[in-house]
Protein backbone atom coordinates (compact mmCIF):
# COMPACT_ATOMS: atom_id res chain seq x y z
CA UNK A 1 0.00 0.00 0.00
CA UNK A 2 1.32 3.30 -1.18
CA UNK A 3 1.53 6.25 1.66
CA UNK A 4 0.14 8.80 -0.53
CA UNK A 5 -1.71 7.95 -3.96
CA UNK A 6 -3.50 10.96 -6.37
CA UNK A 7 -5.45 10.02 -9.23
CA UNK A 8 -6.80 12.61 -12.11
CA UNK A 9 -6.54 15.44 -9.78
CA UNK A 10 -7.87 19.00 -11.62
CA UNK A 11 -8.91 21.90 -10.14
CA UNK A 12 -9.67 25.10 -11.96
CA UNK A 13 -10.88 28.74 -10.76
CA UNK A 14 -12.77 29.28 -13.74
CA UNK A 15 -11.01 28.97 -16.91
CA UNK A 16 -7.38 28.95 -15.16
CA UNK A 17 -6.82 25.52 -14.99
CA UNK A 18 -3.63 24.87 -12.00
CA UNK A 19 -3.84 21.51 -11.91
CA UNK A 20 -4.63 19.09 -14.76
CA UNK A 21 -5.48 15.27 -14.32
CA UNK A 22 -2.71 15.13 -12.17
CA UNK A 23 -1.76 11.66 -11.21
CA UNK A 24 1.13 10.49 -8.74
CA UNK A 25 2.13 7.72 -6.07
CA UNK A 26 4.70 7.97 -3.20
CA UNK A 27 5.74 5.19 -1.27
CA UNK A 28 6.14 4.48 1.98
CA UNK A 29 9.51 6.09 3.44
CA UNK A 30 10.05 7.50 -0.08
CA UNK A 31 11.58 11.20 -0.52
CA UNK A 32 9.68 12.49 -3.52
CA UNK A 33 10.41 16.45 -4.63
CA UNK A 34 8.05 18.16 -7.19
CA UNK A 35 9.53 21.01 -8.92
CA UNK A 36 8.65 23.60 -12.15
CA UNK A 37 8.78 26.95 -13.00
CA UNK A 38 6.61 29.65 -11.21
CA UNK A 39 2.96 29.10 -11.88
CA UNK A 40 3.22 25.88 -12.69
CA UNK A 41 0.47 24.75 -9.81
CA UNK A 42 2.96 22.83 -7.45
CA UNK A 43 1.96 24.88 -3.63
CA UNK A 44 -1.95 24.47 -5.07
CA UNK A 45 -1.02 21.11 -5.92
CA UNK A 46 0.21 20.38 -2.38
CA UNK A 47 -2.62 22.75 -0.80
CA UNK A 48 -5.10 20.15 -2.32
CA UNK A 49 -3.25 17.12 -0.83
CA UNK A 50 -3.53 18.64 2.61
CA UNK A 51 -6.94 19.97 2.59
CA UNK A 52 -6.79 23.51 2.19
CA UNK A 53 -7.62 23.70 -1.35
CA UNK A 54 -10.53 21.73 -2.60
CA UNK A 55 -9.99 19.78 -5.68
CA UNK A 56 -13.00 20.23 -8.60
CA UNK A 57 -12.34 16.28 -9.25
CA UNK A 58 -9.96 13.31 -8.66
CA UNK A 59 -9.20 11.60 -5.67
CA UNK A 60 -6.90 11.30 -3.07
CA UNK A 61 -5.53 8.43 -0.71
CA UNK A 62 -3.16 8.33 2.49
CA UNK A 63 -2.03 5.04 3.52
CA UNK A 64 -5.20 4.00 1.39
CA UNK A 65 -7.89 6.10 2.94
CA UNK A 66 -9.81 8.62 0.93
CA UNK A 67 -9.21 11.52 2.57
CA UNK A 68 -10.61 13.92 -0.91
CA UNK A 69 -12.24 16.69 0.14
CA UNK A 70 -11.41 16.51 3.68
CA UNK A 71 -10.19 19.79 5.80
CA UNK A 72 -6.79 20.08 7.66
CA UNK A 73 -7.92 18.99 10.45
CA UNK A 74 -9.06 15.65 9.21
CA UNK A 75 -6.23 15.38 7.09
CA UNK A 76 -4.00 15.82 9.99
CA UNK A 77 -5.36 13.12 11.82
CA UNK A 78 -5.33 11.12 9.68
CA UNK A 79 -1.70 11.21 9.33
CA UNK A 80 -0.19 13.86 7.25
CA UNK A 81 1.71 17.12 8.36
CA UNK A 82 2.79 20.18 6.25
CA UNK A 83 4.84 23.07 6.22
CA UNK A 84 3.98 25.91 4.63
CA UNK A 85 5.82 29.04 2.52
CA UNK A 86 5.48 31.57 5.25
CA UNK A 87 6.07 29.88 9.13
CA UNK A 88 3.00 29.22 10.84
CA UNK A 89 4.63 29.81 14.90
CA UNK A 90 3.76 31.41 17.62
CA UNK A 91 6.38 34.43 18.24
CA UNK A 92 5.84 35.10 21.93
CA UNK A 93 6.23 31.64 22.90
CA UNK A 94 10.12 30.29 22.97
CA UNK A 95 11.05 27.30 20.82
CA UNK A 96 10.12 24.65 23.11
CA UNK A 97 6.41 25.71 24.36
CA UNK A 98 6.18 26.14 20.37
CA UNK A 99 6.86 21.85 20.00
CA UNK A 100 4.99 21.46 23.77
CA UNK A 101 1.92 22.78 22.45
CA UNK A 102 1.68 21.05 19.11
CA UNK A 103 2.55 17.74 21.19
CA UNK A 104 -0.59 18.70 23.73
CA UNK A 105 -2.89 18.70 20.33
CA UNK A 106 -1.64 15.50 18.58
CA UNK A 107 -2.01 13.68 22.30
CA UNK A 108 -5.54 15.00 22.77
CA UNK A 109 -4.87 16.71 26.19
CA UNK A 110 -6.41 19.49 27.49
CA UNK A 111 -4.73 23.12 28.08
CA UNK A 112 -5.04 23.34 32.10
CA UNK A 113 -3.48 26.62 32.71
CA UNK A 114 -3.30 25.55 36.49
CA UNK A 115 -0.69 22.85 36.14
CA UNK A 116 2.84 23.63 35.24
CA UNK A 117 3.66 22.29 31.74
CA UNK A 118 6.99 20.56 33.54
CA UNK A 119 4.83 18.55 35.20
CA UNK A 120 3.90 16.67 32.21
CA UNK A 121 7.21 14.63 31.80
CA UNK A 122 5.86 12.53 29.21
CA UNK A 123 4.56 15.54 26.93
CA UNK A 124 7.83 17.59 28.04
CA UNK A 125 10.29 14.52 26.69
CA UNK A 126 8.60 14.35 23.25
CA UNK A 127 8.81 18.06 22.41
CA UNK A 128 12.94 17.85 23.73
CA UNK A 129 12.98 14.94 21.42
CA UNK A 130 12.00 16.71 18.80
CA UNK A 131 13.58 19.88 19.11
CA UNK A 132 16.94 17.78 19.37
CA UNK A 133 15.61 15.86 15.90
CA UNK A 134 15.57 19.30 14.28
CA UNK A 135 19.04 20.60 15.61
CA UNK A 136 17.39 22.80 18.10
CA UNK A 137 18.19 21.71 21.53
CA UNK A 138 20.16 24.78 21.96
CA UNK A 139 17.43 26.96 21.39
CA UNK A 140 15.14 25.15 23.06
CA UNK A 141 14.40 28.58 25.84
CA UNK A 142 14.82 31.22 22.51
CA UNK A 143 11.40 32.74 21.89
CA UNK A 144 10.37 32.86 18.29
CA UNK A 145 11.66 36.27 17.07
CA UNK A 146 14.45 35.45 18.73
CA UNK A 147 15.33 32.35 16.51
CA UNK A 148 17.27 33.05 13.28
CA UNK A 149 15.08 32.40 10.01
CA UNK A 150 16.43 29.25 9.22
CA UNK A 151 15.99 28.19 12.70
CA UNK A 152 12.58 29.18 12.55
CA UNK A 153 12.06 26.94 9.57
CA UNK A 154 13.28 23.88 11.03
CA UNK A 155 11.34 24.82 14.03
CA UNK A 156 8.32 24.35 11.41
CA UNK A 157 9.22 21.02 10.20
CA UNK A 158 9.57 20.28 14.65
CA UNK A 159 5.83 21.03 14.85
CA UNK A 160 4.71 18.83 11.69
CA UNK A 161 6.75 16.07 13.19
CA UNK A 162 5.11 16.50 16.54
CA UNK A 163 1.91 15.72 14.69
CA UNK A 164 3.47 11.88 14.33
CA UNK A 165 2.55 11.95 10.60
CA UNK A 166 3.15 9.11 8.33
CA UNK A 167 3.78 11.69 5.42
CA UNK A 168 4.58 15.33 5.42
CA UNK A 169 4.44 17.99 2.76
CA UNK A 170 7.29 20.26 2.56
CA UNK A 171 6.61 23.76 0.90
CA UNK A 172 9.55 25.39 0.20
CA UNK A 173 12.15 24.31 3.15
CA UNK A 174 14.80 26.42 1.98
CA UNK A 175 13.40 29.61 0.39
CA UNK A 176 15.16 32.70 1.62
CA UNK A 177 18.05 30.27 3.47
CA UNK A 178 22.04 31.34 3.46
CA UNK A 179 23.88 28.95 2.05
CA UNK A 180 24.89 28.02 5.61
CA UNK A 181 21.27 27.24 6.65
CA UNK A 182 20.22 25.56 3.39
CA UNK A 183 23.24 22.79 4.37
CA UNK A 184 21.64 22.97 7.92
CA UNK A 185 18.05 21.62 6.59
CA UNK A 186 19.35 19.97 4.29
CA UNK A 187 21.24 17.46 6.87
CA UNK A 188 17.85 17.65 8.91
CA UNK A 189 15.65 16.52 6.05
CA UNK A 190 17.96 13.60 5.42
CA UNK A 191 18.08 12.46 8.85
CA UNK A 192 14.45 12.17 9.16
CA UNK A 193 13.31 8.90 9.45
CA UNK A 194 13.30 6.64 6.83
CA UNK A 195 10.43 5.49 7.56
CA UNK A 196 8.15 8.91 7.16
CA UNK A 197 7.24 9.67 3.45
CA UNK A 198 8.17 13.27 2.35
CA UNK A 199 6.62 15.26 -0.29
CA UNK A 200 8.81 18.22 -0.71
CA UNK A 201 8.75 21.54 -3.48
CA UNK A 202 11.71 23.28 -3.68
CA UNK A 203 13.64 25.51 -6.06
CA UNK A 204 17.03 24.75 -5.42
CA UNK A 205 17.78 21.85 -7.78
CA UNK A 206 21.04 20.93 -5.73
CA UNK A 207 19.01 20.29 -2.29
CA UNK A 208 16.35 18.12 -4.95
CA UNK A 209 19.00 16.55 -6.44
CA UNK A 210 20.60 15.92 -3.49
CA UNK A 211 17.59 14.79 -0.78
CA UNK A 212 14.94 13.14 -3.59
CA UNK A 213 14.39 9.93 -4.48
CA UNK A 214 12.25 10.49 -7.27
CA UNK A 215 10.88 13.49 -8.88
CA UNK A 216 7.56 14.74 -10.48
CA UNK A 217 8.36 18.00 -12.70
CA UNK A 218 4.91 20.39 -12.92
CA UNK A 219 4.28 22.45 -16.01
CA UNK A 220 1.14 24.71 -16.55
CA UNK A 221 -0.39 21.95 -13.74
CA UNK A 222 0.31 18.95 -15.92
CA UNK A 223 3.19 16.01 -14.84
CA UNK A 224 5.53 16.66 -17.81
CA UNK A 225 7.86 14.11 -15.89
CA UNK A 226 8.42 11.87 -13.16
CA UNK A 227 11.24 9.62 -12.42
CA UNK A 228 14.76 9.17 -10.53
CA UNK A 229 16.78 12.23 -10.52
CA UNK A 230 19.03 10.87 -13.02
CA UNK A 231 16.35 10.86 -15.59
CA UNK A 232 15.00 13.91 -14.81
CA UNK A 233 18.77 15.00 -15.46
CA UNK A 234 18.74 13.51 -18.70
CA UNK A 235 14.78 14.69 -19.88
CA UNK A 236 15.36 16.89 -23.02
CA UNK A 237 12.18 18.40 -22.86
CA UNK A 238 12.97 19.21 -18.82
CA UNK A 239 16.04 20.22 -19.45
CA UNK A 240 14.69 22.92 -22.40
CA UNK A 241 11.65 24.41 -19.67
CA UNK A 242 12.51 24.36 -16.51
CA UNK A 243 16.20 22.58 -15.99
CA UNK A 244 18.09 24.34 -18.51
CA UNK A 245 21.66 23.11 -19.44
CA UNK A 246 24.03 23.70 -16.56
CA UNK A 247 21.88 20.97 -15.02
Amino acid sequence: MSALRIENLYKAFGRLVVTNNVNLTIEDGERHAIIGPNGAGKTSLLNQIGGQLRSTRGRIFLKGEEITGCGPEQVSARGLARTFQRNNLLPGLQALENVRLAVEIKRGRPLNFYQRAESRRDIMERAHDILERVHLSHAASRRVEQLAYGEQRQLEVGLALASEPDVVLLDEPTAGMSPIETAQMMRLVAGLPKSLSIVMIEHDMEVVFALADRITVLYYGEVLASGRPQDIRDNQQVREVYLGIRH
